[in-house]
């Protein structure tokens, strides 16, 4: 095991920098694409992390006795390229609200009890207002979609191809 002196060696270092990342961004936000280099730092730390756990594990199950199994590296590769497959479907999806087929409210536009708590998205008025109009047009999409199903839901018939439809 290791000592005391050992472990608050070993935590002092993660803890210093936090406390000196949070006291800079207290005192101005960092530009765009110093954030953006950060997040891609931050996520080659995971990835470097998780392989260097997930490794020893990947050779034992791919090489039980020191030859491949095919199997083990074919269900590494289903779930990878599945894994992928996932992300980039979600991408596709486009939810950044470009298309306006289905939406009867013009975007930017609240309408609603949405309208009068506009502020909560942007509260100190300052930011990507393009950001803030689009996610007000998904709210107000939501909103508009959750109380038609409401209806159909109360409604004594029930129209399946109107439920359909929403």
């Amino acid at each position: 095991g290791a000592s005391v002196a050992e472990i608050c060696a070993t935590t002092a270092v993660p803890a210093l920098a936090m406390a000196l990342g949070s006291a800079a961004v207290s005192m101005a936000e960092p530009s765009e694409a110093l954030q953006a280099r950060l997040q891609r730092f931050s996520a080659g730390l995971l990835v470097g992390a998780v392989v260097t756990e997930i490794f020893p594990i990947l050779k034992r199950q791919l090489m039980p006795g020191g030859d491949l199994s095919w199997v083990h590296m074919g269900a590494a590769i289903l779930g990878f390229s599945g894994a992928l497959f996932l992300m980039y479907s979600i991408k596709a999806m486009d939810l950044d609200g470009d298309s306006e087929s289905d939406s009867d409210v013009p975007e930017g536009e609240c309408s609603g009890p949405e309208a009068g708590r506009a502020g909560w998205l942007n509260p100190k008025g300052d930011g990507d207002e393009e950001s803030s109009m689009k996610l007000r047009m998904w709210l107000t999409r939501l909103q508009a979609h959750s109380a038609a199903l409401t209806r159909l839901v109360q409604a004594q018939d029930v129209d399946r191809e109107a439920v359909d439809e929403e």
